[in-house]
């Protein structure tokens, strides 16, 4: 199972990446939360959550980050109103926050959370 993480968002009241499956392979596919919209110039958007096992991720709203999943889903990180930070996703899959600047440079938000991959199979009677 393989799923693509959101493309990066741009601009000051950008609207967060998108969750997808586009890009999946296997027999369970599941795809992970969008990222919440920035606010104006003075908060950054959530990260998205990451897909557990049983569900797909939850989008983050605004500041809001995506709530984790069960099983194996992490939580998005929490949008910033501070210029020059950042929030990490959560294990396994969150996305992170969105970076926020106070002037005109771009900001990196903050790092995704690292996957986990199930395999599982059936050993055949015999």
């Amino acid at each position: 199972m393989r799923g693509a993480g959101g493309l990066q968002a741009t601009g000051a009241t950008s609207n967060g990446g998108t969750g997808a499956t586009t890009s999946g392979v296997g027999d369970m596919v599941r795809a992970g939360g969008s990222g919440g919209n920035g606010v104006s110039s003075t908060v950054s958007g959530g990260g998205g959550g990451g897909a557990g096992s049983t569900a797909t991720g939850t989008s983050g709203s605004g500041q809001t980050a995506g709530t984790a999943q069960t099983l194996n889903g992490g939580a998005g990180g929490t949008g910033v109103g501070t210029a020059n930070t950042r929030n990490a996703g959560n294990n396994y899959g969150g996305g992170g926050s969105g970076g926020l600047s106070n002037s005109a440079s771009d900001r990196r938000g903050g790092d995704g959370a690292q996957g986990l991959v199930i395999v599982t199979w059936v050993v055949p009677a015999g």
